[in-house]
């Protein structure tokens, strides 16, 4: 009986221990040119539109995704994989669609110094830190946006259900960004550490009962 308490007390505190990291699917980017580019993720289409972009990888060309310290910084436990990147120049309105609802989607970012940024929507700073070209910060956070300050290199959440994110940016010389998902808002929620704590606080009363 005691080696079984144990058995379900460990697995429990490796559910808690695990619980934070979110694997992410990533956008493969399959076409795009001038201010439009479409591809793929978990199975949905996905779309861009905006300003023209400074141009956009699929697959070939540099990782700027390599330095992958600013994108494990936070709850995600995987960087954008890859060569896939979309970078704009031109600032204004851009948008992504997703062909079914998402929960919770997420931008990785590549150089987005001296930009401000609004997404119109509540957002959540994930994760900060080196990426390609160095470092920097997020500045002048708000419910919905940032500015950044130096090489900023991150993540940021866009919290809810969302078929399209709209985001206001401003001009540079170029700053790079990649799309991910952590769940499609038709999928079967996610079983929680505290209902396996439960569970297991049930069998135990089960196994007691029998014993």
């Amino acid at each position: 009986m005691r080696n079984l308490v144990r058995a379900v007390v460990f697995g429990i505190a490796m559910v808690g221990s695990s619980a934070n990291a979110i694997t992410i699917e990533w956008v493969d980017w399959t076409s795009g040119s001038g201010g439009s580019a479409t591809g793929s993720v978990a199975g949905i289409g996905v779309t861009y539109s905006g300003p023209n972009m400074h141009f956009i990888q699929t697959g070939a060309g540099t990782n700027y995704w390599a330095v992958d310290a600013a994108y494990l910084a936070g709850d995600i436990d995987n960087a954008p994989p890859g060569n896939d990147i979309i970078a704009l120049n031109a600032g204004g309105i851009s948008t992504i669609t997703f062909d079914l609802a998402v929960v919770d989607p997420v931008i990785a970012l590549v150089s987005w110094n001296g930009n401000v940024v609004d997404f119109g929507t509540a957002i959540e700073v994930v994760s900060v830190g080196t990426g390609h070209w160095g470092t920097g910060s997020f500045t002048n956070v708000t419910a919905t946006g940032f500015s950044g300050d130096g090489e900023l290199h991150g993540v940021v959440r866009i919290l809810g259900q969302h078929t399209t994110i709209s985001f206001t940016h401003t001009a540079e010389l170029w700053h790079g960004f990649q799309v991910g998902i952590e769940a499609l808002a038709t999928e079967a929620p996610e079983v929680t550490p505290l209902a396996l704590l439960g569970a297991g606080v049930v069998s135990l009363g089960l196994v007691r009962r029998r014993s």
